[in-house]
């Protein structure tokens, strides 16, 4: 479970995107041609590469509001749960970030964050179009390999 997002949020955007790409092998797979499948593959990371370039703010991390208590004895959160704490939490260089975020910019940071992640998501699909596309191309180049010795007896 990651902090602040219930494991079910995080094993339904898990399973959707497994999703995503379990249908988009058997289907290249198992229903077109080497090159027809390659073909409609490039266009699906084509279109995914334009949705990536379309993003124009994002940043990395994790809106959070926590409750914190000051340390003062005579403060009411002394006894009670804390004083909130709106913040953004990122790693960076390998090491944690927190700052405070203005009440003002919560839905802008949100949104910000947000984009990120759908970003990463593309990334990922991104990446995995190109693996079965490179898998496909290793295939076809075998196939027309195979149809070009069978022109000659010697090879």
């Amino acid at each position: 479970m990651i902090k602040g997002i219930p494991a079910t949020v995080n094993l339904v955007r898990l399973s959707s995107f497994v999703l995503d790409i379990l249908t988009v092998i058997i289907y290249y797979k198992v229903k077109m041609s080497g090159l027809d499948r390659i073909k409609e593959l490039e266009k699906q990371r084509n279109r995914i590469l334009k949705q990536i370039l379309a993003f124009r703010s994002m940043l990395p991390g994790a809106y959070k509001e926590v409750y914190c208590k000051c340390g003062k004895p005579n403060c009411w959160c002394y006894k009670k749960g804390g004083h909130l704490f709106r913040r953004i939490t990122w790693s960076e260089n390998g090491r944690s970030k927190t700052k405070a975020i203005p009440e003002e910019d919560i839905s802008w940071i949100r949104e910000l964050t947000e984009n990120y992640r759908e970003f990463q998501k593309k990334r990922r699909q991104i990446k995995e179009l190109e693996r079965i596309l490179k898998e496909l191309i290793g295939e076809y180049a075998k196939a027309v390999i195979k149809k070009s010795r069978r022109q000659r007896d010697y090879l």
